[in-house]
């Protein structure tokens, strides 16, 4: 229990893993009720509802209660129930890939209510260089970058 109460004290995205085969040993209304007991400490994170062993049981062939009540805690909770199947590598990537995403848009947003972003902003200067002149002035690329580039390209 102390790892699901350091949670509570992480800058991170919870991903809450949901056994859907039930081979864990606990039912899914069992897994969802730890998950509503749990779900206060995880109050302003973001949050992803990871529906597991889609191989072995496919999330649309769950009951229609089962599938109501994960949407609705999904909906109360602002989650996003994504399935997957480590197992058979299914959505492993698209669970990672949204993990980050949430984590990240969360991390910009408390940035940018932030006090100190104001004081940073007045700071920052964006230089746009204009033409001088006419004169045409080509990138030149120093021979020694180019053969090593070359040599790379070679391995």
């Amino acid at each position: 229990m102390q790892a699901v109460t350091a949670l509570a004290h992480l800058q991170c995205c919870v991903m809450y893993f949901l056994d859907l085969s039930e081979t864990c040993g606990w039912s899914l209304d069992e897994q969802i009720k730890l998950f509503e007991n749990i779900k206060p400490l995880f109050a302003n994170k973001p949050l992803v509802l990871v529906a597991n062993k889609v191989d072995a049981q496919p999330y649309e062939t769950l009951s229609e209660e089962h599938k109501k009540l994960l949407e609705e805690i999904a909906q109360s909770s602002g989650a996003k129930i994504m399935p997957m199947s480590s197992h058979a590598n299914i959505g492993v990537t698209d669970v990672k890939k949204l993990a980050c995403e949430r984590l990240i848009e969360t991390r910009v947003e408390k940035k940018m209510k932030s006090k100190k972003l104001g004081s940073i902003m007045n700071r920052l200067t964006v230089a746009v260089p204009s033409a001088r002149d006419t004169k045409s002035r080509p990138v030149s690329i120093p021979e020694a970058v180019l053969r090593a580039r070359e040599r790379k390209a070679r391995r």
